[in-house]
């Protein structure tokens, strides 16, 4: 019966993150999938599956973490944490709570505790203003 459960839990969970936006499928498949070179093929081998394509380049996937970005946060801090992000994981879970931010969602507690960097990334981008006056997203806040 826990194997059956676990497999509907599964099968819910695909048919769920079969409806992301395109985007951000092709960010996540790129952060939380091995380099070609070597690790655990399954979770690419799912993500390939569900976004018809293969793992995105490091080119498309910053064209994609990009446009996921935009208009969420900070602009300049986006491109800063672009950049400087850590692990792929953060930032993974960041662009997921940004595709739901807005309404009463709040990072679970699990996620902060396992990767801290997740909170920071997103404090930074929607808590921390930059000092670039033509920034459309800190004058609002500040």
């Amino acid at each position: 019966m826990d194997a059956r459960l676990a497999l509907e839990v599964f099968h819910n969970q695909r048919e769920a993150l079969a409806k992301a936006e395109p985007d951000l499928l092709a960010a996540w498949h790129w952060l939380v999938t091995p380099e070609p070179e070597g690790g655990d093929r399954a979770v690419d081998a799912l993500f390939s599956e569900i976004r018809g394509t293969h793992r995105p380049s490091d080119a498309e996937v910053r064209a994609s973490i990009r446009a996921r970005m935009e208009g969420a946060g900070c602009a300049v801090h986006a491109q800063e944490v672009r950049e400087e992000a850590r692990t792929r994981w953060a930032l993974a879970y960041a662009l997921a709570w940004l595709s739901v931010a807005g309404g009463n969602s709040v990072m679970p507690p699990w996620v902060r505790h396992q990767f801290p960097e997740a909170g920071r990334l997103v404090r930074r981008l929607r808590d921390t203003a930059c000092a670039d006056g033509a920034c459309g997203w800190c004058p609002l806040r500040c």
